[in-house]
Order: structure tokens, then C-alpha cells, then sequence
């Protein structure tokens, strides 16, 4: 099986046997924590998703703000989670209901695995930086920021947190950037860039951006 996941102009593959955690919170929690923001109210009803492949993890948390994003670290009530394991002997074995029913938080998986990949948090806008995900995580940052960044036009679109950007933000990782390789602490889909993720399960990520998406193929 090849799982593959896009988000903005990035997507990502694995094989089998990979382990997806989606997240999510409660609509009547979400106009609790934003009464008067609508905005901030639908972004906060975003699926985060934690998924683990071998030695490697990624974390998606959609346009989560703060709050909401901490929210779901804390379970506070609201606080919906799944978890799957893409093995046959495991989804078919008769006690599925008896060994899931404690599923793990996403602060647990955070603290046991850490991140390879970080996908920033609302197109990596400054308004949703959270430093609670870095306290969260193990060893305190990914190894990569991926920003799928969008357009900013005027002041009031925001600004790409500078923090993502440098080694506050990740350890570093080796990125092929059309055809060249560079160590960087992010990654981002400005200037028309696709970025493919591949963890293959052993090692660490692969990480390529493009300008030509049929390089990715």
C-alpha cells in the first residue's frame, strides 16, 4: 500500500504499515474558545493528523490557531482522536475494540516520537505559532518545517514566523531544491516550489522541491 497526502502545493508517501492519529475538537468547543471569531472558529475546527512510518513521523495540524491547537494537546473536553494502524494482522485481530480503547494522545505520540516533519500550522503565519506544540515534542522541535505558504498580498494577510526559519524552529535536514542539495531548517511552497516527502522506514526522511512537479513523479 502507498499512502499519499497533499496539503497546498506539498504532498507525502509511505508504504505499509504506517500509523495514522487524526485529531480533532468539538464544534460547541470551538465557539467556546472563539465566541466572536468566525474566523478563528472554522480554522479551529481543522483535523490535525499525527502519522508515524517506521523511524519517522509527521505532523499535519491544518490552520489550527493557538488555543485550539493547545486544546487538543491538554484533551480538554471536545477533544475528539482516532487511532489506526495500517497492518492486517492488527486490524483484523478480534480484540481490535479491547486494545484501542485507550487511544494515545497526540501530546503522547509528540513525547514518545518527536517529528521528523513539522507541517506548519496555518501556512506558518506568525498568529499561529504555538510554542506549547515545541514543549510538547520531543527533543523540542522536528527536524524540518514544511510551510505551505500562501499568497500575501496585503499587511493584513501576515507574515511566515521567522522562528520555523531558522534553528529555533529544527535540527536541520538535507533538501534536494531543484536538483540541488542543501541542509535547511525549512521548506516552503513560495515561488511555485511542490515538495515531496518520502519515508521509507528506516533513515531519515527524503525531502525534494520543485518548481517542476513532474521532477516529483
Amino acid at each position: 500500500m502507498i499512502a499519499e497526502i497533499r496539503s497546498g502545493g506539498a504532498f507525502f508517501d509511505c508504504q505499509s504499515s504506517a500509523r495514522w492519529s487524526p485529531f480533532s475538537l468539538s464544534k460547541t468547543t470551538c465557539d467556546t474558545l472563539y465566541p466572536n471569531d468566525d474566523l478563528k472558529y472554522i480554522n479551529a475546527t481543522s483535523i490535525v493528523l499525527f502519522l508515524r512510518y517506521g523511524s519517522n513521523s509527521i505532523l499535519f495540524p491544518g490552520d489550527m490557531p493557538p488555543e485550539a491547537l493547545e486544546a487538543l494537546l491538554d484533551e480538554e473536553q471536545g477533544s475528539e482522536k482516532r487511532y489506526t494502524k495500517f497492518d492486517r494482522e492488527f486490524s483484523t485481530s478480534s480484540d481490535w475494540h479491547a486494545t484501542t480503547g485507550n487511544q494515545p494522545s497526540l501530546r503522547s505520540l509528540l513525547g514518545s516520537y518527536g517529528l521528523s516533519i513539522l507541517v506548519a500550522p496555518h501556512h506558518g503565519l506568525e498568529s499561529c505559532y504555538s510554542p506549547y506544540l515545541f514543549e510538547c515534542m520531543k527533543n523540542g522541535k522536528p527536524r524540518l518545517v514544511v510551510i505551505s505558504e500562501k499568497r500575501h498580498r496585503t499587511p493584513q494577510d501576515g507574515k511566515v514566523d521567522s522562528r520555523y526559519q531558522s534553528k529555533d524552529g529544527a535540527t536541520g535536514l538535507d533538501v534536494e531544491i531543484n536538483g540541488t542539495t542543501e541542509r535547511r531548517f525549512s521548506v516552503s511552497t513560495r515561488n511555485n516550489h511542490h515538495i515531496l516527502i518520502e519515508f521509507v522506514g528506516t533513515g531519515r526522511p527524503r525531502v525534494y522541491a520543485s518548481t517542476d512537479p513532474t521532477r516529483l513523479v
